[in-house]
């Protein structure tokens, strides 16, 4: 099925810090790089208390205008207990409220589990599962797709158990590359066996920075990634539904970031269109 590329704003995290970037501009930009959709982790759009309706109207107008379809990266505690549970869920239909503004029928979704337990702790995956349920139910009356993410914390069977448990068309995944390493896990490895609920994915090109004590994750260019990002695409490329690919790059400074981004982009084209000269092929050249 095809590949939909596209961008996150994250991408910029530290061009938004120090110098600030306007909607337009990464509008502006994921369009001339031939893209066609971008993922917002930033912006006044996740929360119900800074949400800012008016600016959500303007980039689905922004968007509509380049031919890029937004999609919101959205969040919340599924930890919570208690009355907790229900500021889970304020902030779960602010961003259902944003992705139907949008236009968009996905939602990337973050638990936020890695920000209370450290990356390998024993989780309480019956909470979890509780919490994402009522999360998904309201992603179902929205007509959203819940893309959740592995963001270092749920490896690959406890994602499997929460998506067996969901039983939802609604429920499916964010694959985020780099994720998986400090889990232990193998990308390549994780998109073959998770590739039907693959509907979203971080496309990163990573590699470790070796430091006096430990080592870092970090950005590189595509052809230099310690995964096999040619072998990425021919996996997702193959995939029975729609897949949207956002990159994602994480530098370590600000005038690397948008070189990055300018590698990883002119790398996805490139091999995403040569598997769908392929694909094309077989096809007309079958019996």
């Amino acid at each position: 099925m095809p590949i939909t590329p596209g961008l996150m704003s994250y991408s910029y995290h530290l061009t938004l810090r120090e110098t600030g970037l306007t909607h337009t501009a990464f509008l502006d930009r994921a369009a001339g790089l031939g893209l066609r959709a971008v993922e917002w982790c930033h912006g006044p759009f996740h929360f119900p208390g800074a949400f800012d309706e008016a600016a959500a109207h303007e980039v689905r107008r922004l968007s509509d205008r380049r031919g890029l379809r937004s999609h919101l990266s959205g969040f919340a505690r599924i930890l919570s207990e208690g009355a907790d549970v229900e500021e889970m869920l304020a902030w779960v239909d602010t961003q259902l409220r944003v992705t139907r503004i949008f236009g968009a029928q996905l939602m990337r979704f973050d638990g936020m589990v890695n920000q209370t337990l450290r990356v390998n702790a024993p989780k309480p995956m019956p909470r979890c599962l509780d919490n994402l349920r009522r999360v998904l139910e309201r992603a179902e009356t929205a007509g959203v797709v819940l893309a959740i993410e592995n963001h270092m914390d749920f490896n690959s069977e406890e994602m499997l158990w929460l998506l067996e448990r969901l039983d939802s068309p609604y429920a499916a995944l964010t694959f985020d590359v780099g994720n998986l390493i400090p889990r232990m896990e193998h990308p390549l490895r994780f998109a073959r066996e998770m590739l039907p609920h693959i509907a979203n994915v971080h496309f990163k090109s990573v590699e470790f920075l070796f430091e006096e004590y430990g080592a870092t994750l970090t950005s590189v260019p595509a052809e230099e990634s310690a995964v096999d990002l040619r072998e990425l695409l021919r996996i997702l490329h193959g995939s029975p539904r729609d897949v949207t690919l956002h990159i994602e790059v994480v530098a370590r400074r600000r005038e690397d970031e948008d070189p990055l981004v300018e590698d990883l982009a002119a790398f996805v084209l490139r091999e995403t269109a040569a598997l769908d000269r392929a694909a094309q092929a077989a096809v007309g050249g079958a019996p």
